[in-house]
């Protein structure tokens, strides 16, 4: 493979009609910011599993800060629905143990949607891939101007 390419700050209307090569995104993450922004959360799903201590968890997770009871246990709500798994809390995370985890520009858009409207807040998307050429970035139809690169990053397999 080789280089790792970070497309941030995308809203749910650019993510949505998107069409990449799935298995090279590697991570991504919707983060809400409410209120002062200091309130916020981020749902988050990385290919090869959420660190907790030396065990890498499957399923989507997300991250709270300044967050009351009632809006994490919607957001826990929202995401079981969708996605199935059970909720693990770690510190400011949850961890949907074993759920299912949306990779397609829609499954992430339509995510997005649901948490602005539940949260009130606008939700700010980014995508990271591995290994996208430069033809697959512009047939997928990845906005140029949100590629944020990640410089020095190569794939495990070497390069």
């Amino acid at each position: 493979m080789g280089d790792r390419q970070r497309y941030w700050k995308l809203g749910a209307g650019e993510v949505e009609g998107l069409s990449y090569a799935e298995a090279k995104l590697i991570n991504w993450d919707v983060r809400c910011s409410m209120g002062d922004g200091s309130a916020l959360v981020g749902v988050f799903a990385y290919r090869h599993g959420t660190p907790v201590g030396y065990e890498s968890v499957s399923g989507v997770s997300y991250y709270h800060n300044h967050v009351d009871d009632d809006a994490r246990k919607r957001v826990t709500a929202e995401l079981r629905s969708r996605y199935g798994g059970k909720p693990e809390e770690h510190s400011e995370r949850v961890i949907l143990r074993g759920s299912e985890v949306p990779y397609s520009g829609a499954g992430i858009a339509s995510l997005a949607r649901a948490l602005e409207s539940m949260l009130g807040a606008e939700a700010v998307i980014t995508l990271e891939f591995e290994g996208l050429t430069q033809d697959e970035q512009e047939a997928a139809g990845l906005p140029p101007s949100k590629l944020l690169p990640i410089v020095g990053t190569r794939s495990r397999g070497g390069g």
